[in-house]
């Protein structure tokens, strides 16, 4: 079976490395916003069809977006611009760490916020190709919004070869 495809294409939004919808996958994220503010952000950590869209069409993803109102980290399952949002009930603080894992099964996405089981998104589970992403987006070019990672790690789980 074949794990991952590097697509190298004519525009941004078809290159990089995808993964078929079917693939099952252990991802794990240590960050923590920085920089002062968490003011005027959209923060998305997991796997996505594109990082144009805003959001994008496709994804699964942990998300922070002011632009929402959001002051915890939520749990987002997107298919075809239709999403499932779950609060994870987790604040975001500046300076605070993370430990963010997105655990996919079948038509289950386990969230996982600092070890603990937050989430179980089963709707609107992705029919696109995804590829993984840390995207941070400063909705008003004025605040100083960073995210420090400490560390991404994404397991394909279940393959036989």
């Amino acid at each position: 079976a074949v794990v991952a495809r590097l697509r190298v294409g004519g525009s941004a939004s078809d290159t990089g490395l995808s993964f078929s919808t079917a693939d099952n996958y252990d991802m794990n994220f240590i960050v923590r916003p920085s920089g002062g503010s968490i003011s005027n952000t959209i923060k998305r950590l997991g796997m996505m069809n594109n990082t144009s869209g805003n959001p994008p069409s496709s994804g699964i993803y942990f998300e922070y977006s002011t632009t929402a109102a959001d002051t915890t980290w939520q749990c987002v399952t997107r298919s075809g611009g239709t999403q499932t949002r779950t609060n994870s009930t987790i604040s975001v603080a500046s300076g605070t760490w993370a430990n963010l894992r997105i655990k996919k099964n079948g038509s289950d996405v386990d969230f996982y916020v600092n070890g603990t089981l937050r989430c179980t998104n089963t709707t609107n589970i992705p029919t696109a190709s995804v590829a993984p992403v840390i995207q941070q987006q400063d909705t008003t070019n004025t605040a100083n919004n960073d995210i420090d990672i400490d560390l991404f790690s994404l397991n394909i789980t279940g393959m036989t070869r």
